[in-house]
């Protein structure tokens, strides 16, 4: 099956940032740069690298995480305040790194189960470079130990 994929602007992936991974509870990511487009009592450490046994006692925190479901920058018109200067993340919807969200519309539409498909990816250019800066962005830091925060229990966790 191929599946094609063109924005309609609806907004689904602009909320229900907060999702257990099982490994607690997460929100949107934010890179280090990005961090001064949200308000500042709502950007929280996502993964950082350090040292610890069962707690993260030194370390440098590499992402950060919006700590709301929804993005403040919504608007009422099912626009985005901030769309020209948006995260890499929002630039990347619906992909992620090695995945495609189950949470955008368009795609739910055409895949309705598990098996495999083909994504037709002509018109996509920005958002797979979008994909390709964030991993670029994390690349450094893959071999090092990290550490995820909790946004549930405000608390460091160590990643498998």
């Amino acid at each position: 099956m191929t599946v094609t994929f063109t924005c309609q602007r609806c907004g689904e992936c602009c909320h229900s940032f907060l999702k257990n991974h099982g490994n607690g509870v997460h929100g949107l990511n934010l890179q280090a740069d990005e961090t001064h487009l949200f308000p500042k009592e709502h950007v929280k450490p996502l993964y950082a690298v350090g040292k610890g046994r069962h707690r993260l006692r030194r370390g440098e925190t590499i992402t950060y995480q919006l700590d709301m479901d929804t993005c403040p920058h919504y608007t009422d018109g099912k626009r985005c305040a901030i769309y020209n200067k948006r995260p890499n993340v929002c630039q990347s919807f619906p992909f992620a790194l090695e995945v495609v969200s189950g949470n955008c519309p368009v795609i739910k539409r055409q895949v309705t189960d598990d098996k495999p498909f083909i994504l037709e990816t002509g018109g996509l250019k920005s958002e797979f470079e979008a994909v390709e800066r964030h991993r670029k962005y994390l690349a450094p830091y893959m071999d090092l130990p990290l550490w995820i925060y909790d946004l549930d229990k405000q608390d460091w966790r160590k990643c498998k």
